[in-house]
């Protein structure tokens, strides 16, 4: 073997390892070889091929050595350009399309929260089970509301618990009204008069057998036509409750208590308080466990 050749094939080996690749596919094998030839060193006739081959290693370099990567691709490029009107077409088109968008929203928005608002007051105007009094044979009255009965035993939700009544110890049952509160004026309120204002006194009175949530009074000042000319309320110091939905009351009036008030309602400005014919007024309240 040549020194050139063999110098070649010993200081690089990818470079000889791909100039013995392309010998084995480009020269022919002898077909009258022995078993001794092809299975130890090369053949002379192959070992004299490979010296007379000069290879020139400036030309094996990878083919994608010295190349330009391509240029990267701009996601943002649009076809438009910002002096283009169609450019701006498709700006405006995008902005009513999301104002459409917006639309649908908020019309699904105001349908959640009315279907929201519709099931909560289903809940609070349902109310309660009907109460009945039930009266067994010893002459005791039980008070409740029935949530099961059948045709042995009748089972009662009471204030203390469910009671289980056999039908045999019952001389009655009787649906009974829920109770309400029922609150009014306690006698006739007092009633001062001032250029700018009307301010009233007073006192509610809780007639009914439950108790009434946020109690409120509400004056009216009519002229000679019934046309309302001014208006206002104020709440009772009343009873501080905490209800189920954890909010804290300050107006609340228990069965047969009483609670003062002191309104005032001023008159809107240019109305000469001469020109007041009739006073009206309401108490309101709510009803929540």
């Amino acid at each position: 073997m040549s020194p050139r050749l063999n110098y070649l094939l010993k200081t690089n080996w990818f470079v000889s390892g791909g100039i013995i690749l392309v010998l084995g596919l480009l020269l022919p094998f002898p077909n009258n070889l022995t078993a001794q030839e092809t299975s130890g060193e090369p053949s002379q006739q192959l070992l004299q091929k490979l010296d007379t081959l000069v290879v020139d290693t400036t030309k094996v370099i990878p083919s994608f050595v010295g190349k330009k990567s391509a240029e990267p691709r701009d996601f943002f490029k649009t076809p438009y350009s910002a002096d283009d009107p169609a450019f701006q077409q498709r700006v405006d088109q995008i902005q009513l399309e999301m104002e459409q968008i917006k639309i649908r929203l908020e019309k699904v928005e105001n349908e959640t929260s009315i279907n929201r608002m519709r099931r909560e007051i289903k809940r609070l105007t349902q109310g309660e089970d009907e109460i009945s009094e039930i009266t067994m044979q010893n002459g005791t009255v039980v008070m409740g509301n029935i949530i099961a009965e059948n045709m042995d035993r009748i089972i009662v939700q009471t204030q203390i618990g469910q009671l289980t009544l056999d039908r045999t110890t019952i001389r009655g049952v009787k649906a009974q009204q829920k109770p309400h509160a029922v609150l009014a004026l306690d006698g006739n309120y007092e009633e001062r008069n001032y250029p700018d204002k009307r301010a009233f006194t007073g006192q509610v009175i809780n007639k009914g057998l439950r108790r009434g949530d946020f109690v409120r009074v509400v004056f009216r000042l009519h002229d000679s036509k019934t046309n309302i000319i001014a208006q206002d309320s104020t709440f009772l110091a009343g009873e501080t409750t905490t209800y189920l939905s954890g909010v804290v009351g300050e107006s609340a009036l228990s069965p047969n208590k009483t609670s003062k008030f002191y309104l005032e309602v001023p008159l809107p400005s240019g109305v000469d308080s001469r020109n007041i014919s009739y006073v009206t007024y309401k108490v309101r309240f709510d009803e929540f466990d």
